[in-house]
């Protein structure tokens, strides 16, 4: 088909007409692209105030781009940690991800090895037991089983972000985010902005929300919740002014 002529015909559809509509109504409103699943580091980008420069901590990045919380801020010039226990991962994020430490590991209480399940659908990868056997009652297969390091998260930001602002913390760990938030010593180190996964998946669009799980844990913590994309919830820390 000739392009031209799709371009064309678009502009007349009602759709065409409604973006035409808007950009003449809003001509200073640029369009915002996002690399989260649901918009997550948009949210996060607003409230940060688009900041320029920052550091994170990703746990669970899972891919440098794809479904990623931080690569938005990467590509402006932040830098951060990003952990992926799925060895398989770990060379994209060396390619991609240079400015970044990268490591191959999983959050857990102790400094040990844990049974990490690699499953056909990779998003889908945990350290959980449980959760392992509710993915494969779902039709989804386990495809190799690894042995990983744990290490706890507060000793993790003590080696690789001593006296560094960490402006938020991304979890996303299939069923395994209390746990990893259990590792963290929150009278020393507090994130601005925390996004965790607050979703149990299914093969539907929505799946089961487990906020109160996670609200009552980050309540007691000095979090509150400012919003929410069914999949993930953010949270602020309380000491932070929001102006």
């Amino acid at each position: 088909m000739n392009i031209e002529y799709l371009k064309q015909k678009i502009k007349k559809s009602f759709l065409g007409k409604l973006i035409i509509c808007i950009r003449c109504k809003y001509p200073n409103v640029k369009p915002k692209y996002s690399y989260s699943q649901t918009g997550e580091d948009i949210i996060i980008d607003f409230f940060l105030k688009e900041k320029k420069s920052g550091f994170y901590i990703d746990v669970g990045a899972y891919h440098p781009v794809n479904l990623s919380n931080t690569y938005k801020f990467y590509k402006r010039g932040w830098n951060g940690v990003n952990i992926e226990p799925n060895h398989n991962k770990l060379s994209l994020f060396k390619n991609q991800r240079t400015r970044d430490i990268n490591l191959n590991i999983g959050i857990g209480q102790n400094e040990t090895k844990s049974k990490f399940f690699i499953f056909d659908a990779d998003t889908l990868s945990t350290f959980s037991t449980q959760t392992a056997e509710n993915y494969k009652k779902l039709g989804h297969k386990v495809v190799e089983t690894k042995e990983v390091d744990l290490i706890p998260l507060k000793k993790v930001i003590e080696k690789y972000a001593k006296n560094k602002k960490i402006d938020f913390l991304s979890i996303d760990t299939e069923g395994y985010d209390l746990e990893v938030l259990k590792t963290n010593d929150w009278n020393l180190h507090r994130p601005s902005f925390i996004v965790l996964e607050t979703v149990e998946y299914n093969k539907g669009i929505l799946g089961k929300k487990l906020n109160d799980t996670y609200d009552v844990f980050m309540e007691n913590v000095d979090y509150k919740k400012i919003a929410d994309t069914h999949i993930n919830s953010i949270f602020i820390d309380k000491n932070i002014s929001i102006s």
